[in-house]
């Protein structure tokens, strides 16, 4: 049997890392369409409603394919809140930063603006997240993970605490930190799901669809978070 010269061996040798890298890019590609798919479908049914069938179908793949890429249907909610949960942090990161450096009654007049608008960002970038989150507010609270319980605190507890601070400076009001944080993360998400699906209530501009009536929320919400947060003024 003829053995091969050393060009064979260089063409073996240098194809397969290439098929290598071919492999990995189609494993990430089919990897990442499963979890877009499953966010789609997360929010438009909720977690109990959403078997991992229907989203493999829709991801067009197998089911063995899916379980490999993923898991079961937990891993694969979890991996989809994770992802959603580094985009939050990502918007929050700014404001935290712009939280630490307030120290006058302006500051904080900034301070909210940002924390407002980036919020909104955060919604208009990840809608599906957003109505994922709210749907599983509505199933069995006994359902959810460990995981879902430890972020959610993760991201109220870095709000608070810089929050905190500027109450114990006497800079804010001294009110329930905890209790504003979780009203804006919810009343804000459900305010834009109703301007999407109840816009008669809402009128125009309306926030869901234009720059204006983003314009017109921003506004609206910062002047709910000076009116909590500002001190009274101090009557003569």
């Amino acid at each position: 049997m003829s053995q091969p010269d050393d060009d064979d061996l260089d063409a073996t040798a240098n194809d397969a890392p290439s098929a290598r890298h071919k492999r990995n890019r189609s494993g990430a590609a089919t990897r990442r369409r499963i979890l877009q798919v499953a966010t789609t479908l997360f929010a438009a049914g909720g977690y109990e409603a959403t078997s991992l069938r229907q989203i493999a179908i829709a991801a067009e793949v197998d089911l063995a394919t899916l379980k490999y890429h993923i898991g079961d249907k937990a891993l694969l909610f979890a991996e989809v809140y994770r992802q959603g949960h580094a985009e939050l942090i990502r918007h929050v990161e700014p404001v935290l930063a712009a939280m630490h450096e307030v120290s006058d009654e302006a500051s904080l007049r900034a301070c909210v603006r940002l924390l407002v608008a980036n919020f909104h960002d955060f919604i208009e970038d990840n809608r599906e997240f957003i109505r994922m989150v709210l749907f599983r507010m509505l199933e069995d609270p006994s359902n959810m993970s460990a995981l879902e319980n430890e972020l959610q605190g993760l991201a109220v507890t870095l709000v608070e605490r810089a929050l905190s601070r500027l109450i114990e400076a006497g800079i804010a009001r001294p009110i329930d930190a905890r209790a504003l944080i979780a009203f804006i993360a919810t009343a804000l998400p459900m305010w834009f799901v109703t301007c999407e699906v109840k816009p008669g209530w809402i009128g125009d501009p309306n926030p869901a669809t234009s720059a204006e009536g983003r314009a017109r929320s921003e506004q609206l919400f910062v002047e709910l978070l000076e009116r909590a947060l500002l001190p009274l003024p101090t009557l003569s």
